[in-house]
């Protein structure tokens, strides 16, 4: 199976047991992740990294910050495809998100 969607399937389990108030949306052609009408987090795959982009926190200071429209931005988290990720903090990071937004 592609790594792609091997990371894609564990990242959506994460969400569905973790954070069922979510709801995926197609946007800026992205599956990304919403709680009533608010972006809260996506997943976006680049040919030599990933990124997981937590939206408008200005709390959180991850790897970089990215600006998708006037009114929302991002700060992402990046892997490389050859690094592990720990989905324990990605599980931190959008807690912290939902609760601070």
């Amino acid at each position: 199976m592609n790594r792609d969607i091997q990371i894609q399937e564990e990242f959506e389990k994460l969400i569905t047991r973790e954070f069922p108030l979510l709801t995926p949306i197609q946007k800026w052609n992205q599956k990304m992740w919403h709680r009533d009408g608010e972006l809260i987090i996506s997943l976006i795959f680049l040919s030599k990294k990933m990124k997981f982009c937590l939206f408008n926190n200005p709390n959180i200071e991850l790897d970089q910050r990215q600006r998708w429209s006037a009114t929302i931005f991002s700060q992402n988290l990046e892997y490389h495809y050859e690094d592990t990720i720990d989905w324990e903090k990605i599980k931190k990071l959008i807690a912290k998100n939902l609760k601070e937004i």
